[in-house]
């Protein structure tokens, strides 16, 4: 991946920033998923609004529905199994 990125760089713009996008899932409350998608959305870079349209269309429709999920079991579970759950395959007891 590294060739391809560092052949195009707005490939690798695209790739981290759809990667902070997946980091708001990170949050442990409402209020900082919110403030994670508002400030993702008023920082995408020059040159993407067009490409990150869709989503961020998406999420605007969608946003009390997606923000419900953070006051959830769901969440909850999600965050557990996320602490137990590495790519390495070396994750935590819960």
């Amino acid at each position: 991946m590294e060739i391809w990125t560092g052949a195009f760089p707005q490939l690798l713009a695209a790739y981290e920033y759809k990667e902070r996008f997946y980091g708001i899932w990170d949050a442990t409350t409402r209020p900082q998923a919110e403030a994670a998608l508002d400030e993702w959305i008023a920082t995408i870079p020059k040159g993407q609004k067009e490409v990150w349209s869709n989503l961020v269309r998406a999420v605007g429709n969608w946003r009390e529905e997606i923000m419900t999920y953070f006051e959830t079991d769901g969440h909850a579970r999600h965050q557990r199994l996320h602490g137990v759950y590495q790519p390495t395959g070396q994750g935590q007891e819960p």
